[in-house]
């Protein structure tokens, strides 16, 4: 098949097997905009091109729900995926990628995997600077223990309050401080401008490892007093000093400081 002179494609309701998605991305050299609209994916669906710069997916489907699809396009500009559902996600070169559109069709059963995979779709693509995240209004009720490092900075806090936001059910948190010698990230300034929003219903134990009394630390306490209304404990672990280590300090009561 040869399409060389075809720069722009739009294909809807139709249905190919993966080794004929791959002979016509091959057959169009310089194609540099795809859309893809109303699609089954029969296994393992691959779209490689050095040529394409933008791509959409709307509506698409695997069929089985353990199909993947894979894209490898080096000099891909702008992703979108609307209303889309595959099991497997592999992004690869995707340096070039500047926006990215995501809105993937999930069921309630299964909000954890939704969260892992996209998770990961976006650890692959570093230089995205748009970023468009929609249909994103699950919950991880199911979630009731989480382990993170954190440096207890105004960035990590808003990350975190996001985080608890979606766990409402979450009862022990276990955080282990890490300092990484490096500045605060800059925050968008319609999120450095709200006030502390951090919803910890069910949260009864919280375990800090690493402690060294810094002032960030002595803050996060504090929100834990002020928002963690169930809270039963706080096990503080201090960072060890030479060969010198302390014993865990629990604080059945949280006091205005630590």
């Amino acid at each position: 098949m040869g399409l060389g002179s075809v720069r722009s494609m739009f294909l809807e309701d139709v249905s190919l097997t993966d080794q004929m998605w791959e002979l016509l991305i091959k057959g169009c050299p310089n194609l540099e905009d795809l859309e893809l609209q109303n699609g089954l994916v029969e296994q393992n669906m691959r779209i490689c091109s050095t040529g394409l710069k933008k791509l959409k997916f709307g509506y698409f489907y695997d069929c089985d729900d353990k199909n993947s699809l894979e894209i490898d396009c080096p000099n891909l500009v702008s992703l979108s995926f609307d209303n889309v559902s595959y099991t497997h996600f592999r992004l690869k070169n995707a340096s070039s990628l500047v926006e990215f559109n995501l809105s993937i069709v999930h069921h309630v059963s299964r909000n954890y995997d939704l969260w892992s995979r996209t998770v990961k779709l976006l650890g692959s693509v570093p230089n995205v600077k748009r970023l468009n995240l929609q249909n994103w209004c699950f919950k991880l009720h199911n979630l009731n223990h989480l382990e993170l490092p954190t440096g207890y900075t105004h960035c990590d806090l808003v990350g975190l309050a996001a985080l608890l936001e979606l766990s409402p059910n979450l009862e022990n948190m276990i955080l282990d401080y890490v300092d990484n010698n490096a500045k605060d990230s800059i925050v968008p300034e319609e999120f450095s401008n709200k006030p502390d929003r951090f919803n910890m219903p069910s949260l009864k134990q919280v375990t800090m490892k690493s402690y060294s009394g810094t002032p960030d630390e002595a803050n996060f306490v504090n929100i834990l007093k002020k928002h963690a209304v169930v809270l039963e404990k706080i096990v503080i672990h201090h960072i060890e000093v030479g060969e010198k280590s302390f014993s865990p300090v629990v604080i059945s009561k949280i006091p205005c400081n630590v």
